[in-house]
This record gives C-alpha cells, sequence and structure tokens, in this order.
C-alpha cells in the first residue's frame, strides 16, 4: 500500500526533530567538555555533530518536495516557501492539522533551544580564548606590534614580550 504524501511529509518532519534534539543532546556535552577544557572530547562531539548534520540537506529537500506535492493534491497551486504554519492552515483533515501544527511547535522549540545552546557554547569558547590571551599578556607581555620598519637588530635573542609577572625573582 502506498504512503499517502501527508503521512510522507510528517515522516520527514520526525527524522528532522530527533537529528534536532541528537544536536542539542550533543551541545549539552559539548558545554560540559568546554567547562571543563577537555579539547579532545571537544574535538570528537564535533565530529559527531559534523556526522549528524549530514542528512539534513537531503531531508529539508525532499520535506519541501513532499510540501509542493501536498498543495497540488489539495488543490492548491504551489508556493515554494511554503512554511509549515501556512501548511496548516491549508489542510482540511482536522487531525492532520493538529498533528502537523504539533510537529511544527516541537521543532521550532528544539530549534530554538538549540541556536541558544549554540550561542552559549560560542561565548564559552570566546571566553576561554580571552582568558588564554589574558595569561599569555600576563606571563609574556602584550605582543608587539611592528607596523613601521626597524633595522634588524644583530643579536636575535632580545625578548619581544616585557610581562607583568617578573620570572627573574
Amino acid at each position: 500500500m502506498e504512503q499517502s504524501t501527508f503521512s510522507l511529509l510528517i515522516g520527514q518532519l520526525k527524522q528532522l526533530l530527533l537529528i534536532y534534539r541528537a544536536l542539542f543532546t550533543l551541545a549539552d556535552e559539548k558545554k560540559q567538555a568546554i567547562i571543563q577544557n577537555h579539547i579532545e572530547l571537544i574535538n570528537m562531539i564535533t565530529m559527531k555533530e559534523t556526522k549528524a548534520m549530514k542528512p539534513v540537506p537531503e531531508l529539508e529537500s525532499s520535506t519541501r518536495s513532499f510540501l509542493t506535492k501536498l498543495q497540488r493534491e489539495l488543490g492548491f497551486r504551489p508556493k515554494l516557501k511554503m512554511t509549515l504554519s501556512e501548511m496548516v492552515q491549508l489542510l482540511t483533515d482536522p487531525q492532520q492539522k493538529l498533528e502537523l501544527s504539533q510537529l511544527q511547535a516541537d521543532l521550532a522549540q528544539v530549534s530554538d533551544k538549540l541556536k541558544q545552546a549554540n550561542e552559549h557554547n560560542q561565548q564559552l569558547i570566546q571566553l576561554s580564548l580571552e582568558y588564554v590571551n589574558f595569561s599569555l599578556d600576563v606571563m609574556c607581555g602584550p605582543p608587539e606590534d611592528e607596523v613601521t620598519y626597524k633595522r634588524p637588530t644583530l643579536s636575535n635573542d632580545v625578548q619581544k614580550r616585557t610581562g607583568i609577572y617578573d620570572r627573574r625573582l
């Protein structure tokens, strides 16, 4: 028995939802790895995220195709950039409306949570980099910016950074 276009669309959206939930779990694991400064674990999680994201473009493309096909089946001229909310309005079956609107809400919620988690992780990484740079500046001094030409010195072992920390004590 051939599946309806609506059930194929729902199947695609459920797969996307599972991927987004898995990515959110990975983002949470990454946050802990960043906080604990486990570089190897961060790299492993990043590779898992990349692998999990691989089927997303194809799923999104086929979802668009199913949306277009469903619009035709419902007797509407296909709109290429139709949103799920707009599709819910076109449906006449109350059960289908409910199922699609619930799935759309779940996707939006997980997508927002994933976006916030990724932004938080970026902030943590930025803070970590700023701390490393500050530590280097304290230990060795800020790097000298040599914008203009200077005559090369005979001695190459001149220390170019002078930090706040005096290691000669």
